[in-house]
């Protein structure tokens, strides 16, 4: 249960960097 919340967290937060990256980007 916890390892979900944890993979489902990561995951998030990759989609989070990409999308900041490609603003960054323009």
């Amino acid at each position: 249960e916890a390892k979900r919340a944890f993979d489902a967290m990561m995951t998030m937060q990759k989609i989070d960097i990409a999308a900041i990256e490609a603003a960054r980007r323009g």
